[in-house]
């Protein structure tokens, strides 16, 4: 607590981060580690989504957003890898290989 009594964080306020072990991502197509933090994360009875942002200074700038939904009696996960105009990019080979991890 600070002087006064007043929380430093709250439950609400504090952020979540986490790295993604990627092969091949690496240099000399060794491990690559992506570091990100959740930006956006809902929850209902039937779905539930999560919104990761990668962090400065990693392999590429972008969100990673994965999605779960509940259909009859199965749920189908829903993967998307967005990359800005402008951020550094990751090849077409090494965002599909995250998609495909993130699925299996």
């Amino acid at each position: 607590y600070a002087p006064g009594g007043s929380p430093l964080k709250s439950a609400f306020n504090a952020k979540k981060h986490g790295i993604l072990l990627v092969p091949g991502l690496g240099a000399m197509g060794r491990n690559g580690l992506i570091r990100w933090q959740i930006t956006q994360q809902s929850e209902t009875d039937n779905d539930a989504s999560v919104t990761l942002t990668t962090l400065k200074g990693d392999f590429f700038d972008g969100q990673i957003h994965v999605e779960a939904k509940k259909f009859q009696s199965k749920v189908v996960l829903t993967v998307h890898v967005a990359i800005p105009k402008r951020g550094r990019k990751v090849s077409k080979s090494a965002a599909s290989k995250i998609v495909q991890d993130l699925v299996e």
